[in-house]
Order: C-alpha cells, then structure tokens, then sequence
C-alpha cells in the first residue's frame, strides 16, 4: 500500500468510527431527551391524582374532628342516674357527682393514651372518679395507677354510666360543674386546664 492510500484508508476508518461515535452520542441524547418526557408526564399524571386525593381527604371529617364534634355533644349534658361500685368497695351515685366540681375519666385497658394519662389523672387537685372499661392484666395495671386519691369503677359496672352518657372513644375526660352538668368533654387531660396536686 501506498502512503496516499494508506493515509486515505486510515482517515475513512477514523471518520466512520467517528461517525458511529456520534451516531451512539446522538442516539444517548434521544434516549435521555425521550425518558425526560416520560418522567414528566409521569409527574403531572401523579400530581393529577394527587390532587383527586386530597379532595376527597378534604371531604373527609378527620378523626380529630368528629372526636372534637364528639366531645361538643357531651358538652351541657346532665350527669344521669347511675349506681356502681368501686374497687375499694364503695358505691357511687349521682349524687356524688353533683354539689362540687369533679372529674370524670372513661379508660380502656388496650389504650396506650389513657396508662399515659392514667398517672396525672389520678393526681389532679379535684375529686375524680375514674372508669375502666374491661378487665384483666391491663385493666389491673390501670386501676394501679388509678388508686391513690381517685375513686375507680371498673368493668361491667362502669359499662352502665358509659352507654348513658355515649362516650365512644378512649379516654374520655368530663369536668363535671357543681349542678351535674358535663361543663368540658375532651380526649385529652391538658385540655381541661385543672390544678394538679
């Protein structure tokens, strides 16, 4: 071979690995240019059904509220006629409720909330009477750190007054004003805003 060839041979191989060189860059930036416009469309199709989402969340009541609704109803109702008797032996009216401001908890043993409120609830600087719902280890665990200065019902014989008054949710706390009368209901004890011993 001849040098002009041999140079003309060697520039041709050159230009078509060149040549497939951008053949492959294009090819990538196609590719790239191509998954860009799939990603976005994925986008506005995952933002689109986001949104559908958060509408019907919107006319969704969130649990929060229909407790507040829930605790709201509670609110003005007269403490009604119930007789039970407390682990220490004693019977409970309500008359016992009525001619002093008092405390009223509802507490179910499968609540990590109401053994969390348990401990201040049983130290509140107002006669309190406390409700558990249910027996068994967690129940007992509950009326342990119940005692002390709070009355305590516990199972068949608070169901009675529970029903009466429709508390659904655990734990229930009413401050009960001196006529009988539920004057707060709340899911939380820090809602009440009562002196602690």
């Amino acid at each position: 071979m001849t040098a002009p060839r041999r140079r003309s041979f060697l520039t041709s191989r050159r230009h078509r690995r060149e040549g497939r060189d951008v053949g492959i860059m294009v090819a990538g930036v196609v590719l790239a240019v191509v998954l860009s416009l799939v990603n976005i469309l994925l986008l506005f199709a995952v933002l689109r059904r986001l949104r559908e989402y958060g509408a019907k969340l919107a006319a969704v009541p969130s649990a929060a509220q229909s407790m507040f609704e829930r605790d709201n109803e509670l609110n003005g109702q007269q403490i009604p006629e119930f007789t039970a008797s407390t682990v220490d032996g004693r019977t409970i009216t309500r008359d016992d409720l009525a001619g002093r401001r008092v405390l009223v908890g509802f507490f179910a043993p499968g609540c990590k909330p109401c053994h969390e409120h348990a401990p201040e609830f049983a130290n509140m600087d107002v006669p309190a009477y406390a409700f558990v719902s249910g027996d068994g280890p967690q129940a007992d665990e509950l009326t342990r750190l119940l005692s002390g200065s709070t009355a305590v019902v516990v199972g068949e014989a608070m169901s009675g007054l529970e029903n009466l008054l429709g508390v659904k949710s655990f734990p229930t706390f009413l401050a009960i004003d001196e006529t009988g009368t539920v004057e707060r209901a709340t899911i939380s004890l820090h809602d009440l805003q009562l002196s602690r011993a």
